[in-house]
């Protein structure tokens, strides 16, 4: 049984007020409204600290541990990561990669890719707080809601734009619309020539980075169907982060009625709106020589939504069966950013196992290492 339930972050304009959740009352709980908590480690993850105030404080990074500015998180062979950025935004990193958070103001988020690779899924951001991925090759500004994947491999920079937009220039010039940018569905060197060349994205392609991160993203959702189902009597949790022990990480509320992710995965902010969402969260798999075999590629890779948004979206006619005394616009499903209208029913009831697993399990298990990426 759930006992405790923490809001991060939680947005309650213009203010954040964070909030703790109990089963029987609410009371003042004193958490980090800043970016940089790590939400997720699997295997070796490390921190270090630019300004430590003891060496237990390098070492070891785990769920719930708070990146300052300065600090560097770094994951070995066969670990992954995932960090917070604000909410309904991660950034995850894959084996053998290094970050520096610069800035963890909600305000002006800016993350230093040292090395290997990361998705970047955004759900909400503001658009004159653009979000910045420094790379040795420039800056790349995320404005909008959209699924990011950057690659640092042999000296070059490369960015794959899977869902909306990024931009590449200085702050001051995405500011003021005069950024060069790269458009869905597309991918690009940096640096190397004045002029990025875009070309199409493989959308078939994935790895066990993607798989890792596709499944993350699916039990987020799972997170947050299932919160709804333990919080029954409560009909509205504000929106912003909230803690789930059951999963052992924060989840994301979203401000409105539903919420699609950049992989279309739905959110919802009220129980009355998830009564048949709660499904099995199954991770994605693939089978050898990378064969997918429980959702396709260019799903589990963020290119493809249109199916996953079907099967978790909220059900039209219990939309409909609400919508006269919720007070909420006819289409539930929108929000700032865009999101989609509801669809068909959803999956039947289950609250599904933790999504704690090994490299091998959440990659496929059994099977040999995929080979390396090609654009």
């Amino acid at each position: 049984m759930l006992k405790t339930l923490k809001i991060a972050s939680l947005f309650i304009a213009p203010l954040l007020l964070p909030v703790f959740l109990s089963e029987t009352a609410k009371a003042q709980h004193i958490i980090s409204t800043r970016a940089g908590m790590v939400n997720r480690t699997q295997g070796k993850v490390l921190i270090d600290r630019k300004e430590a105030t003891d060496e237990s404080e390098n070492g070891q990074a785990s769920n719930g541990t708070q990146m300052r500015d300065g600090d560097k998180l770094r994951t070995e062979s066969r670990s992954f990561a995932e960090v917070l950025l604000n909410p309904g935004s991660y950034l995850r990193l894959s084996e053998q990669t290094e970050i520096c958070t610069l800035n963890t103001s909600l305000t002006e988020i800016r993350v230093e890719l040292i090395k290997g690779s990361a998705i970047i899924e955004i759900g909400e951001v503001d658009k004159k707080s653009p979000i910045e991925i420094l790379t040795p090759d420039g800056s790349i500004f995320i404005k909008k809601d959209g699924l990011h994947r950057v690659d640092l491999k042999d000296g070059k920079t490369m960015v794959a734009v899977r869902q909306g937009e990024a931009f590449l220039g200085t702050r001051e010039e995405v500011l003021a619309n005069r950024a060069f940018k790269i458009k869905r569905g597309k991918v690009t060197e940096l640096g190397s020539s004045s002029t990025p060349v875009l070309a199409k994205i493989n959308k078939d392609l994935v790895d066990d980075f993607d798989t890792w991160s596709f499944n993350r993203a699916q039990s987020l959702m799972a997170s947050n169907n299932n919160i709804l189902s333990r919080r029954s009597g409560i009909d509205n949790l504000g929106f912003g982060w909230l803690y789930d022990p059951f999963y052992r990480s924060y989840t994301y509320i979203p401000r409105r009625i539903s919420f699609y992710s950049p992989y279309g995965f739905c959110f919802y902010n009220q129980n009355n709106y998830c009564a048949d969402c709660f499904r099995h969260y199954s991770p994605a798999t693939t089978g050898p020589g990378g064969q997918q075999t429980t959702r396709r590629a260019r799903e589990i890779a963020g290119n493809d939504r249109g199916t996953i948004r079907r099967e978790t979206g909220p059900s039209p006619g219990l939309v409909e069966g609400h919508r006269e005394n919720s007070g909420y616009p006819r289409n539930p499903g929108a929000r700032s950013g865009g999101a989609g209208s509801p669809s068909s029913p959803s999956a039947p009831r289950s609250t599904g196992p933790s999504p704690s697993r090994s490299p091998r399990s959440e990659s496929g298990g059994g099977r040999g290492r995929m080979p390396g990426r090609q654009y």
